[in-house]
């Protein structure tokens, strides 16, 4: 790995997930990378936050990443923006946070849960030269120099099922489930086109036009309407987040992403979560003695809303997600193959099971080399290939204190950085930062 040039300080981009980053308040109520991106910084990068859209398809996001780093306006592509129905031009950005990105001052792209597929999926348009202009620039994988994903849907995710998307025949989303009534709600932001709703949580997705300003009240309120009853304008099609955490768009990804020989790859894999740290046991069936569990328990957790806010969260996704589970990974195994069995061979961190955090495994035949464990030395990293480290962390990354949190992404820094051996100072975090097995 090249060393950065002399006063240069490396480059770290940062990507979050679904529903993350969109919208000033929601960024920084929920802003995942506050912890992690000072222990980076600590260790000489500079950290750059980019804010594509929370809901958007992975091939959008890339999108707006790119022009967001480099300056102009977003291009999605005709071809692409024909076949889903929007425009193929987004939003200007006149200047760009990192204008100077090119194959000689390459990145360090670092996503976290959706965020991770978005980086890969970004890695993949620069190979295949998809931003590049004649004369200005041409593309390539050697703009990013590393990819790391933390706790991300590498093979897709079984609770989105859950959640409403069709494992039979995905992209159709169940009606009346949890993810037909967010895309009902998407869509009515979309409409109100409100500065101060947006201010809170903006679904960016202005290039579909579902905007009053662009069709009118009157056919804007008609496109709510057909949402309503399923046949959205995003969601009946497979270009949004939703189909793109879905194990059948993880298969097709896998197929078309090739892991490049000369980037480093890393994945940090949560498998923290225990049944005990939730609200209530997901497989407590009595309505009654449920609702005064978990009273009692946000009264036990004293002011840490935060904490409150995650562990009510997970509760509710495991409540809901035990029951349909079983299902949704036989349904998975008879269409593409994957044993069913696979999801809970690694733990979870109460949101995406280990197995599909780890690495690209899903089809078999295009499963990425990998190496167990993070190494210490940076002369031991192996490009092309990914190292993969287990941490005792749920998915938001609440359940374990900030030197923890530190001393991984300090560890992560320093193997990025150069020949340099890490260590770490308690013999007791020594243990916790293991490898995954």
């Amino acid at each position: 790995m090249d060393e950065p040039q002399a006063g240069q300080k490396p480059v770290v981009v940062a990507i979050g997930g679904f529903l993350c980053g969109g919208g000033d308040l929601n960024g920084r109520v929920y802003s995942f990378w506050r912890i992690p991106s000072a222990a980076l910084e600590a260790q000489g990068f500079r950290v750059v936050t980019v804010s594509p859209s929370p809901v958007g398809s992975l091939h959008d996001r890339a999108c707006e990443i790119f022009y967001e780093l480099k300056g102009g306006t977003v291009c999605y592509g005709q071809e692409h923006s024909r076949a889903h129905g929007h425009a193929c031009h987004g939003e200007t950005y006149d200047v760009g946070l990192f204008s100077a990105w090119g194959e000689d001052n390459p990145i360090h792209v670092i996503g976290h849960s959706y965020g991770g597929q978005t980086a890969r999926v970004l890695q993949h348009l620069l190979a295949t030269g998809f931003f590049s202009k004649p004369g200005e620039y041409q593309t390539s994988a050697a703009w990013v120099r590393s990819v790391t994903t933390c706790n991300s849907p590498l093979n897709g995710s079984l609770l989105v099922y859950s959640l409403g998307e069709r494992a039979d025949t995905a992209p159709e989303v169940r009606l009346g489930s949890h993810g037909h009534l967010l895309s009902v709600a998407i869509h009515a932001l979309e409409l109100l086109d409100w500065p101060l709703l947006k201010r809170f949580f903006d679904p960016r997705l202005s290039h579909f036009g579902l905007s009053w300003r662009r069709r009118g009240w009157r056919q804007g309120l008609k496109v709510v309407a057909l949402a309503v009853v399923g046949k959205s304008v995003i969601y009946s099609q497979p270009d949004n987040a939703a189909f793109d955490m879905t194990v059948q768009s993880a298969h097709r990804l896998n197929q078309e992403i090739h892991t490049d020989p000369h980037t480093f790859y890393f994945s940090l894999v949560g498998t923290g979560l225990k049944e005990e740290e939730l609200l209530v046991s997901p497989t407590d069936t009595g309505q009654t003695k449920w609702v005064f569990r978990v009273w009692a328990r946000l009264l036990s957790l004293g002011p840490g809303w935060k904490g409150m806010t995650t562990k009510l969260v997970y509760s509710a996704l495991k409540r809901l997600h035990s029951r349909q589970v079983g299902a949704h990974a036989s349904a998975i195994e008879s269409r593409l193959g994957v044993a069913a069995d696979s999801w809970s061979s690694a733990g979870d961190d109460g949101v995406l099971e280990g197995y599909t955090q780890s690495h690209p495994r899903v089809p078999e035949e295009c499963e990425a080399p990998v190496r167990v464990g993070l190494p210490r030395c940076h002369s031991a990293l192996k490009p092309g290939v990914w190292h993969t480290l287990s941490v005792h962390a749920d998915h938001m990354w609440t359940n374990v204190d900030e030197a923890y949190t530190c001393q991984v992404f300090e560890r992560l820094a320093l193997t990025l950085l150069g020949p340099v051996v890490v260590m770490i100072s308690r013999e007791s975090d020594s243990a916790s930062l293991t490898s995954l097995s």
